[in-house]
C-alpha cells in the first residue's frame, strides 16, 4: 500500500522478492546470476529491475536487493544494491551501511535513495 493518494497514476506495481526463488521465478533472473555474482549484487538488482518493468508494463523499473540487519553473519556488510531499467539503460547504485545502523533506519535509506536514483535518471 502507498500512503499517498493518487499514486495509482503513475505506479503500476511491486513485487516483494525477499527469497531466491521469487527472484528467479517470479522475476526471471537467471539462477547462473546469482550463483555467480550473488543474490546481493548489481547483476540481481538489475534483472530484478529489468524483469519487474517488463512484467508491469512499465516505463520504469527499480529494484532493490540486500542485507539491512541488524544482526548479519561474521564478514556479511549491511548493503543495499539498486537496479534501475528503462527501455534505455540498465543501472545499479550501492549503498553500504554504517555496522551501527539500525534495520529500521536501513530501510529508510534504501527508500531514499532509491527516489534520488529514479530523480536522478528520470
Amino acid at each position: 500500500m502507498i500512503a499517498v493518494p493518487g499514486a495509482s497514476d503513475v505506479v503500476k506495481g511491486g513485487i516483494i522478492a525477499y527469497h531466491k526463488d521469487v527472484k528467479t521465478g517470479l522475476l526471471g533472473v537467471p539462477g547462473d546470476v546469482i550463483e555467480t555474482y550473488g543474490i546481493v549484487s548489481q547483476e540481481t538488482a538489475i534483472k530484478m529491475a529489468e524483469h519487474v518493468r517488463v512484467l508491469t508494463a512499465s516505463d520504469l523499473g527499480i529494484s532493490t536487493t540486500g542485507n539491512a540487519g541488524p544482526t548479519l553473519q561474521e564478514g556479511i556488510q549491511k548493503e543495499v544494491y539498486l537496479g534501475l531499467s528503462t527501455k534505455d539503460q540498465s543501472l545499479s547504485r550501492h549503498v553500504v551501511f554504517s555496522d551501527q545502523s539500525s534495520r529500521d533506519d536501513n530501510i529508510l535509506q534504501t527508500v531514499r535513495e532509491a527516489l534520488r536514483f529514479i530523480i536522478e535518471t528520470i
